[in-house]
């Protein structure tokens, strides 16, 4: 489990494989020395297994649903991801409960720049559209954020979130351009409400 609070970037030095298994190599400045082979780190928003580290960088395997339902199979050498640490009992629970486990794929549609933040807006995925609300909790990219508005529109639905200069300045969202992919988690309490509610009848 995470909590959505980014510990920092790190690096992509080179994807290999194909669509049904690919090894994901990254530097290893943002994960701290004591993780090691078959810990669990959130690399942004996905949660991957450590499967090598050496001095320099350190590799996941990635199996071909996470290729197919994320942005992970089109990462490039260069790019930068978020990565946070899996929870431990003295971790400072400063997000909400993240599993880790990507809902979809989302898109940036609209950015607007503020006096020193910036407003973005996300279509988010048909498979979590009933699962956002107004001040409701939503994984971006492995980031704990809250929305600011939820747009129902006929071409899909876009919600507004509100970035503080800290979080662009230490995430890959300072980053983001309109049309960019982004991976998405919907809350857990509100995926397992809408569960007990479509279930309600049975």
């Amino acid at each position: 489990m995470f909590t959505g609070i980014v510990s920092g970037m790190a690096t992509v030095q080179h994807l290999s494989g194909d669509e049904s298994l690919c090894t994901l190599t990254l530097s290893n400045e943002a994960i701290p020395s004591d993780v090691t082979i078959g810990d669990s780190v959130c690399i942004a928003g996905c949660c991957l297994t450590v499967i090598e580290r050496t001095d320099a960088t350190v590799s996941f395997e990635v199996m071909g649903e996470t290729v197919a339902k994320t942005t992970i199979g089109a990462l490039q050498p260069g790019d930068r991801v978020n990565i946070e640490c899996s929870l431990r009992p003295t971790t400072q629970m400063g997000g909400h409960m993240v599993s880790g486990h990507v809902d979809g794929i989302g898109e940036v549609r609209d950015i607007r720049e503020n006096d020193g933040w910036k407003t973005i807006f996300f279509r988010v995925p048909d498979t979590i559209k009933r699962l956002v609300a107004p001040k409701g909790s939503i994984t971006i990219n492995g980031t704990s954020l809250t929305i600011i508005d939820v747009d129902d529109q006929p071409s899909g639905t876009v919600i507004s979130i509100g970035f503080i200069p800290h979080t662009l300045a230490t995430t890959t969202h300072g980053l983001l351009a309109v049309g960019d992919r982004v991976n998405m988690e919907a809350d857990l309490l509100a995926r397992y409400m809408l569960r007990l509610i479509e279930t309600k009848a049975d």
